[in-house]
């Protein structure tokens, strides 16, 4: 799809591929936070369920699969996800946080692309 090969291209200079096991768990996951954002205010049952059942698995997969991709990518370059996500952080992000910070540059890069 359009929005995994974004998101590809987002978290290639992290040192995220698809070749982590969680990668098709975070494009669900944003894809369903596009769909609708307000899904983040119960991030187990719009967000993690559904997205484990896309991907076949249980929601304690997609939060901990993509919890690894988020280390991995403050450990890589902690200042680009600081700028990525428009504030400070000063720890790397929780997982609904990670979420809305890929939604929102995956956007942008769609917007700037058509």
């Amino acid at each position: 799809t359009v929005m995994n090969a974004i998101i590809q291209d987002i978290m290639r200079p992290f040192g995220v591929t698809p070749r982590y096991a969680g990668f098709p768990m975070l494009v669900a996951s944003v894809e369903l936070y596009l769909e609708d954002p307000n899904r983040l205010s119960a991030v187990i049952d719009e967000i993690y369920k559904p997205a484990a059942k896309r991907c076949r698995c249980t929601s304690d997969n997609v939060e901990r699969n993509i919890r690894t991709i988020i280390q991995q990518a403050w450990r890589k370059d902690p200042a680009k996800l600081r700028e990525m996500a428009g504030y400070t952080l000063f720890t790397y992000p929780k997982v609904s946080e990670f979420i809305e910070i890929i939604a929102r540059e995956a956007e942008k890069r769609k917007k700037s692309s058509v």
